[in-house]
């Protein structure tokens, strides 16, 4: 795993008095924007596995149902 280490946001400019403090990292928001989107595609993989079990188990409910009333008959 890749960590991202940015550098200090103070940056001294040419006035020696004058010190800027630029909160503006695209490194920080590329980072940000990867983490959110590799959350979204697990949640996504996790709710179609989901479904898929779902409806396994549906099936098997609907198989037995059908069993139970063969015999009954």
């Amino acid at each position: 795993m890749v960590q991202y280490h940015p550098n200090n946001p103070k940056t001294i400019l040419e006035d020696d008095n004058e010190t800027d403090y630029d909160d503006h990292d695209p490194g920080r928001e590329i980072v940000e924007r990867n983490r959110k989107e590799r959350s979204q595609r697990n949640a996504d993989y996790t709710k179609e596995e989901l479904d898929k079990v779902l409806k396994r188990v549906d099936d098997v409910k609907y198989e037995k149902k059908e069993i139970i009333c063969f015999f009954i008959l």
